[in-house]
């Protein structure tokens, strides 16, 4: 699950979604990283692994879960712009 998407970074850029807060207060989880690249990513090791076979000014394909619809958004990798935990940094 994404927790966070810090402003300006890769995933912000691809419109990924984090953890929010709704109007009436419910909890929305946002985006559920599933897959990169056709790889499955079932846990942050999945993760990690999958992304360190990229560099800065990669693109690739990142497969998310939203409201229940999987769909696959593409995510060139840049610098990160803080340390702030949850964004896609590279």
């Amino acid at each position: 699950m994404i927790m966070e998407v810090a402003q300006g970074g890769s995933a912000a850029s691809a419109d990924l979604h984090g953890l929010s807060q709704t109007e009436n207060g419910d909890v929305d989880l946002g985006d559920i990283i599933v897959g990169i690249d056709g790889e499955k990513v079932a846990n942050t090791d999945d993760l990690s692994r999958s992304l360190d076979k990229h560099q800065v000014g990669d693109t690739i394909k990142i497969e998310v879960v939203r409201s229940g619809k999987h769909m696959t958004v593409p995510v060139r990798l840049m610098e990160a712009p803080d340390t702030r935990r949850g964004a896609i940094r590279r």
